[in-house]
């Protein structure tokens, strides 16, 4: 909020409610786009995966992984527990949860006894599901937050175009484009959770 106003993107009497309104549409938005989220949850929660192999399996974003589990015996009581370096590691291996850098997969090691069963929802993680988990204002992605303060602009301007267009300018017309704009989208593709659409 204080962005916006400081780089004069909003007016000093806009609406407090009103501008956090469109801050956390614009969030919103973007988790939807990514398939993620950039902001701590504030709890863990429980999801299911299917391995593509024994020795590891992909997940959504995590800050942390509290607990991974195995439906071995297609029982759907997920009771093989796994204990972390005995028996998985995460990776990228030299995450920072102060950087807010996630997990994206879970990897037996190496002489572990376990192996990932590839059935359908044969792995059980339970943990906070996010890309960043410390997001204070100074700990926010550069290239996340300068999205969010585009969109914002746009959302802003929007109110003077109820016809998708702002008006003339020296260059001409300017348009209003539907959806999020491709500088946006290439900020946050980087972040996109393999394999969402």
């Amino acid at each position: 909020k204080r962005d916006l106003y400081a780089e004069g993107i909003v007016p000093d009497n806009v609406n407090d409610d009103d501008l956090k309104s469109v801050i956390t549409a614009v969030s919103r938005e973007f988790d939807l786009y990514t398939g993620t989220c950039f902001y701590d949850p504030g709890s863990d929660d429980t999801r299911y995966y299917t391995a593509r192999d024994g020795n590891e399996v992909w997940i959504d974003p995590a800050t942390t992984v509290t607990s991974v589990a195995t439906d071995d015996d297609l029982s759907r009581n997920y009771s093989t527990s796994w204990t972390v370096s005995t028996h998985y590691e995460t990776w990228p291996y030299n995450t920072n949860a102060s950087r807010g850098l996630p997990t994206y997969v879970i990897k037996r090691v190496p002489l572990g006894d376990y192996q990932f069963p590839t059935t359908e929802r044969g792995v059980k993680v339970v943990g906070r599901f996010c890309y960043n988990a410390s997001a204070t204002p100074a700990a926010t992605i550069a290239d996340v937050k300068r999205a969010c303060l585009l969109q914002c602009t746009r959302l802003f301007k929007r109110r003077d175009a109820p016809f998708g267009v702002l008006g003339p300018t020296e260059q001409g017309q300017v348009s209003v484009i539907p959806g999020l704009d491709p500088d946006i989208k290439r900020l946050l593709d980087n972040y996109k959770v393999i394999g969402y659409t």
